[in-house]
């Protein structure tokens, strides 16, 4: 049985640490594979100024959005999370 008690929310320092994780990847693996923001965020269906905010790590990300850009940068989404293999 599955106790109310071990329901716990993410700390909100976890929660800025993987924001910013995800910000440096998005930025890395866009880099690394010579895309502007704006082919990135064509290719991912978001606005280009979006991805922009998710680089300098503002916004927050649907789980939607996250599967995009993952996509459209080569990657699974737990790379893009937590800062895995490119």
């Amino acid at each position: 049985m599955f106790l109310k008690e071990h329901m716990v929310a993410p700390a909100s320092e976890d929660f800025d640490r993987v924001k910013g994780t995800i910000a440096v990847r998005i930025t890395e693996l866009r880099k690394a594979r010579g895309l502007s923001q704006e082919t990135l965020a064509d290719e991912a269906e978001v606005h280009r100024t979006y991805v922009r905010m998710l680089e300098i790590g503002q916004g927050t990300p649907s789980l939607m959005v996250i599967t995009r850009l993952a996509v459209a940068l080569g990657v699974g989404v737990s790379d893009l999370m937590s800062g895995g293999s490119q």
